[in-house]
């Protein structure tokens, strides 16, 4: 099209400046998120705690959690092919699947690909 330089229809291409200014939201509404979760856990102290000191589990939570963006699995899922227990399962005493080394990794690398090939669609849909 003469005006936006894609084809009618489709969804004008962004420039090289407005995906970097996109990615800088990103990055600062990550930047408040751990602000906001670290406050809240010093707070839970009731007493003056460095900051540094609670830092990791705010690092923790954040690989923890499902991301839109890597289609629902999370940051730890990904990159280890392990979905998180957080500490109330663990203190259920779920039951845990038995099987041999061979077959965990038959499934895991099964897992792994499919679960890249869902997150590089996302990541193809979110840079049209």
């Amino acid at each position: 099209c003469w005006c936006c330089g894609a084809r009618c229809g489709e969804a004008p291409r962004r420039s090289a400046y407005e995906r970097a200014a996109e990615a800088q939201g990103v990055a600062e509404r990550l930047i408040g998120k751990i602000s906001v979760m670290l406050r809240q856990m010093i707070e839970e102290e009731g007493r003056e705690t460095e900051w540094l000191d609670k830092f990791q589990f705010v690092v923790g939570a954040l690989r923890s959690m499902k991301m839109r963006v890597l289609r629902g699995h999370s940051q730890m899922e990904v990159v280890m092919g392990l979905r998180p227990q957080l500490p109330a399962s663990l203190k259920a005493g779920l039951p845990t699947l038995t099987q041999s080394p061979d077959e965990y990794v038959e499934k895991l690398v099964d897992h792994f690909q499919e679960m890249h090939k869902q997150v590089r669609e996302g990541q193809e849909k979110l840079a049209l």
